[in-house]
């Protein structure tokens, strides 16, 4: 809970910070919302860890949680920069960028996701 309220407390700061320094330029809080995410990333990053962690601890026991962990970690990292990266985008106003960004992030994720996919049809195919 204490977790939740000190996320909450970084960003509405940044929030209000950036509001202010807006009036002064829109640079500016744009700099501020960038140190802000930068800091949450920063705070949840034990949090980050402990999953890694967990999600090695069952690969050494199941080898198939390996093949599968691998893909599924990455693509939410990807979806997780993506998606802060688009609204940083839109942020600016700049929303054919934000498309972008997460047009790629899509792509890239399904790209990523090709080993899962293989491997869940060959336990398809070896169960038949």
């Amino acid at each position: 809970m204490d977790t939740v309220l000190k996320v909450a407390f970084i960003a509405t700061s940044g929030v209000l910070l950036a509001l202010v320094l807006k009036r002064h330029g829109a640079e500016y809080a744009l700099i501020i919302s960038v140190a802000a995410v930068g800091a949450l990333f920063t705070f949840i990053f034990g949090y980050i860890q402990q999953i890694t962690d967990y999600w090695r601890s069952l690969s050494a026991g199941y080898p198939m949680v390996d093949t599968v962990s691998g893909p599924l970690m990455k693509t939410t990292v990807i979806a997780v920069i993506s998606r802060v990266t688009a609204e940083m985008c839109r942020d600016s106003e700049q929303k054919a960028l934000a498309a972008g960004v997460e047009f790629a992030g899509t792509v890239v994720s399904a790209v990523i996701m090709i080993p899962l996919i293989n491997a869940v049809l060959g336990l398809i195919t070896s169960m038949l």
